[in-house]
């Protein structure tokens, strides 16, 4: 049973980056759905963060080497696979809806 919980684990954590790209790929532009994909194409960076922090805060020791090589570890490790998943799909989804719609930047129709 524990051999598999990190691989589902993983899997669940893919299918929501995915769905939730394919969300935001058909909200319509605007300001609101820029932040919201920077905000959760970052989010592992955040949460690294956000670990450092509290971990800080629970030990009153602030070490500066584990702090910045954490974040920088893991930012560099799980942000581009996080982004990829996101990203790939919210722009496979907004250009199909600009196809749809008739609108071609690319020729400026």
């Amino acid at each position: 049973m524990w051999d598999e919980l990190p691989i589902s684990t993983l899997v669940g954590l893919a299918a929501a980056a995915v769905t939730v790209g394919i969300g935001l790929g058909f909200l319509t532009k605007s300001k609101a759905r820029t932040t919201l994909v920077v905000v959760w194409t970052a989010l592992p960076f955040l949460l690294s963060l956000a670990a450092n922090v509290f971990t800080v805060l629970d030990t009153r020791v602030f070490d500066a080497a584990t702090f910045f090589g954490f974040t920088a570890v893991f930012g560099l490790l799980l942000t581009p696979p996080w982004a990829l998943l996101i990203l790939l799909p919210f722009n496979l989804v907004r250009r199909w809806r600009e196809i749809e719609a008739g609108i071609d930047y690319r020729i400026g129709s």
